[in-house]
């Protein structure tokens, strides 16, 4: 986010895009307006936008937090080690 630029940077699986953020730009999370300074770097962020020339304008911005990266369980127990099997003699 480049707020004295207007502008948001947006990371995808290959590549970084950059959107222009003008007035008109509805930004949202939750489905509530919020400002443009909310947003942070790490949100998760949908986005339409416009071609205007060689730029890219944003129309609409939805953010969401970021997701929690999965916990490991630290008090599972160990796995229980494999018993070789029993054999009887007659």
């Amino acid at each position: 986010m480049d707020e004295a630029a207007k502008a948001v940077v947006v990371k995808g699986k290959k590549d970084e895009k950059t959107f222009v953020v003008d007035d008109k730009t509805k930004i949202t999370k939750g489905g509530k307006d919020m400002p443009l300074a909310d947003l942070k770097k790490g949100m998760n962020v949908s986005l339409e936008y416009k071609k205007d020339g060689d730029k890219m304008v944003a129309t609409a911005i939805k953010a969401s937090a970021p997701k929690a990266p999965k916990a490991e369980k630290k008090d599972a127990p160990a796995p229980a080690a494999a018993k070789p099997a029993e054999t009887t003699k007659k």
